[in-house]
């Protein structure tokens, strides 16, 4: 009898960058599913083609064109990074390729901007953080400062913090936005104003450690709390050192 047809899964993920870590973490938990199944579901094999988009919008793009047209994946899995995620949506609403979003968390794909392909398993940027707005207001901060990575997910992921926390009454001093991978943060943390009760964070990837350091380097631990909005999250942590222990983040 004629072998069972193989159903090819692409799997987005950005295996260089700023957040290279992260995505080898989510390619290595994918195929840990499939190999537990036996790399096969309804009797028919599973192959899973992997393609490094680089946390790039266009980048992303050009990877999920090639994964359908030249490797004829059934569907996509992915991206990532938040902003390459309407970028995929857009492209494979062209084609009817079926994507799941299992980490991109772009708010527009399932609200302003849905495409009926397109299929979120995860969830949105701004959904994540909308609790800790309302806690950092609950442990007395009245005058905050925000800190946060200048791309789709930093924006929409803090700016959801900052929506519960100003409905809670507290005042928003400041929102400082800082270039998506950013190595020297001293330049950044000499922003926050003098007045500032407390600090939140959305930091991705290798930002992560390397602002903890800053923030105790340069004291500031002495002067005012800080929380994460998204910062504080399981896969970067054990690139910290013991000074994180007893921060408080909330995260997906």
């Amino acid at each position: 009898s004629a072998q069972p047809s193989e159903i090819r899964i692409g799997l987005l993920a950005p295996l260089t960058g700023v957040v290279a870590q992260a995505a080898q973490d989510s390619v290595n938990g994918f195929k840990m599913f499939w190999e537990e199944k036996g790399n096969q579901v309804a009797g028919r094999p599973v192959r899973i083609i992997v393609a490094d988009t680089g946390c790039n919008p266009d980048n992303a793009v050009t990877q999920a064109r090639r994964l359908i047209t030249q490797e004829k994946v059934h569907f996509i899995v992915g991206p990532l990074c938040s902003h390459e995620g309407p970028a995929v949506a857009r492209m494979t609403k062209e084609t009817g390729t079926p994507v799941l979003l299992h980490v991109a968390a772009s708010d527009a794909q399932t609200k302003w901007d849905r495409a009926p392909n397109v299929l979120r398993t995860g969830g949105s940027a701004s959904q994540y953080s909308h609790p800790i707005g309302d806690y950092v207001y609950a442990q007395g901060c009245r005058k905050l400062t925000t800190l946060a990575t200048d791309y789709t997910y930093g924006q929409e992921n803090m700016l959801g913090a900052i929506a519960t926390y100003k409905l809670a009454g507290g005042e928003l001093l400041r929102s400082i936005w800082f270039p998506l991978g950013t190595k020297d943060f001293g330049p950044v943390l000499a922003q926050i104003p003098a007045q500032t009760d407390c600090v939140m964070v959305t930091a991705v990837g290798a930002e992560s450690p390397r602002l903890l350091e800053a923030w105790f380097d340069f004291g500031y631990n002495r002067r005012m709390k800080v929380f994460g909005a998204s910062w504080l999250v399981e896969d970067i942590l054990p690139a910290m050192d013991e000074r994180a222990v007893g921060l408080i983040g909330a995260s997906h």
